[in-house]
């Protein structure tokens, strides 16, 4: 009898053990455009294998993308607007892998008027499971993150009067990612666990924007250190899947189409499920033209009931020229580009 590791199974298993205002600043930065390929898909695209970018999105991508091409390495710098924080982003990211497996590096920086984010990302990724029968490998990745962030907003007391809430925190965060090709003719599959474990410090100011009435009312100034593990409910879990065919005259199309759920791993609050999807069409073997939809929040608040879900609309298009892979994406509020390199 053969043994046959499958991407199904493993979320079966993963689902038994999950059963056993403000803006929140933990989730929202992660729905910004670190890979331009997937944002111009409406942020679908864990299971579209496309650049060493998705491996942001999905951690087994690093490996599972230079799985299959003659050269090891990948250096990729991106440039681009985001309406978080009312300035610019600036993502990157280099790898190396050969047949043993993939080492990655990410960097995103996001800067504003109203605070800062610099996040740093090790990836080592790998193969699970070689191809049996018609069904492709299963690859894994794991991502670490490291975030530091600041971030201030006024707020009004009582007798309203401005407060200036001032918090910066740094956050240990890890993802888990999986990826098998051909699950079905034509059809790759994807499944991520994001901030399955993480450790956060922060601290929190409160004072009145008024200088003489801080002074005045100084016992109401306040300070507040914490740290700890990150709260289950922000564990979030993504399923997705990529549908490729070919229409003929050089054109390939492919379809992804990501669901991540929140509230999957945390009873207190309501358990809410995000839709994203785009199409790929790829003409004359060098040229890309994306479409993008996603039924989700472009923020998350910090109460959970309140999450709001829009229609988001997304395009983009992309050019590579030898080695060099150009992508662009434009959002309602956002926009970004991202220059790659095989090498």
């Amino acid at each position: 009898m053969r043994y046959r590791l499958s991407l199904c199974s493993l979320i079966l298993l993963i689902a038994v053990v999950a059963k056993g205002s403000d803006v929140d600043m933990f989730l929202t930065p992660q729905l910004s455009a670190n890979s331009v390929v997937s944002t111009s898909l409406g942020g679908a695209g864990s299971a579209l294998s496309m650049g060493i970018m998705q491996g942001t999105i999905n951690p087994a991508l690093v490996f599972s993308y230079r799985s299959h091409v003659p050269e090891r390495g990948a250096l990729a710098v991106g440039y681009g607007y985001d309406s978080l924080y009312n300035d610019l982003l600036l993502p990157g990211g280099v790898s190396y892998a050969n047949h043993e497996g993939a080492l990655g590096f990410f960097y995103s920086i996001q800067r504003g008027t109203s605070g800062n984010l610099y996040e740093f990302t090790g990836n080592i990724s790998g193969r699970l499971s070689e191809q049996v029968d018609s069904q492709g490998p299963v690859d894994y990745g794991l991502n670490i993150h490291y975030q530091n962030m600041s971030f201030s907003h006024e707020l009004k007391d009582s007798a309203s009067a401005n407060i200036i809430k001032d918090m910066r925190e740094r956050r240990l965060l890890f993802d888990l990612g999986f990826f098998q090709t051909n699950v079905m003719d034509n059809l790759d599959f994807s499944f991520v666990l994001k901030n399955l474990v993480g450790y956060r410090w922060s601290r929190t100011k409160e004072a009145y924007a008024d200088e003489e009435l801080a002074d005045t009312l100084q016992d109401l100034n306040k300070s507040e250190r914490n740290r700890g593990w990150t709260a289950s409910r922000y564990r979030t879990m993504v399923v997705g899947i990529a549908y490729h065919f070919s229409l003929g005259q050089g054109v390939e199309i492919s379809i992804p189409m990501d669901i991540e759920v929140f509230g999957l791993f945390d009873r207190k609050i309501k358990r809410t499920t995000v839709f994203r999807s785009g199409v790929q069409a790829r003409v004359l073997s060098n040229y890309y033209l994306r479409f993008g939809f996603s039924r989700a929040p472009d923020s998350v608040p910090e109460v959970f009931s309140a999450l709001r879900k829009g229609n988001l609309f997304f395009g983009g298009a992309g050019m590579i020229v030898n080695q060099l892979q150009l992508d662009f994406y434009r959002g309602s509020e956002n926009w970004g580009l991202t220059a790659s390199l095989d090498f």
